[in-house]
């Protein structure tokens, strides 16, 4: 809150001006413009500078204080800059207190390798994420084609109640249970069952 526009009015404070390679600065002072925005912002916009002296000593910088959770988004973060053909940079500036720095900084790692390291470590924790998400799927859809195979044998009288009971505390540990496990409970704890009922 306030301690932010604070460090924004300092930043923007009125500054004299270099003298440029004319010699000249005439004793002017500049207004150099602050945007803070939250990572959408770094997405899709094109930040355009229109000061040549700003343009002339590097353009744009950018400031990042977050390593995102994808390399897409870094490079679009990082992609803010040098618009529209004009120069631009970047830094990076991260909380030394976070843990997970702490532990790449342990290893060694610094300025670049540190970033790349920190993205690679997001992008691992995605997939791996993404792949339980997979499980979860496959499980999901697996009890929903076993649970329409369930209701057409109990309205068909092919299930007893002992079926219906194993039935019961499979839906209840599914999650705890991998789409194999839960087609071989199917199959030899309730199908042979019914069947066998179905035919006797």
């Amino acid at each position: 809150g306030g301690e932010l526009v604070r460090r924004v009015e300092l930043a923007t404070k009125a500054v004299p001006l270099l003298a440029d390679s004319a010699g000249s600065a005439g004793g002017r002072a500049k207004f150099w413009p602050i945007s803070v925005s939250a990572p959408e912002g770094g997405r899709g916009h094109d930040y355009r500078v229109t000061d040549a002296q700003i343009d002339k000593h590097g353009g744009l910088l950018v400031i990042i204080t977050f390593v995102p959770l994808s390399i897409r988004d870094w490079m679009q973060f990082t992609g803010r800059t040098a618009r529209q053909d004009r120069r631009g940079q970047y830094a990076v500036i991260l909380n030394a207190a976070s843990s997970a720095l702490q532990e790449m900084r342990n290893k060694g790692l610094k300025g670049e390798e540190l970033v790349d390291a920190l993205l690679k470590n997001m992008d691992d924790k995605k997939a791996s994420v993404l792949h339980d998400f997979a499980d979860r799927v496959a499980k999901s859809t697996l009890l929903q084609d076993l649970s329409v195979k369930f209701w057409r044998l109990k309205g068909e009288g092919a299930l007893a109640p002992k079926e219906v009971r194993k039935w019961i505390m499979l839906v209840d540990e599914y999650m705890d249970k991998s789409a194999k496990e839960i087609q071989s409970y199917w199959d030899r704890e309730i199908e042979p069952a019914a069947s066998k009922r179905a035919q006797g």
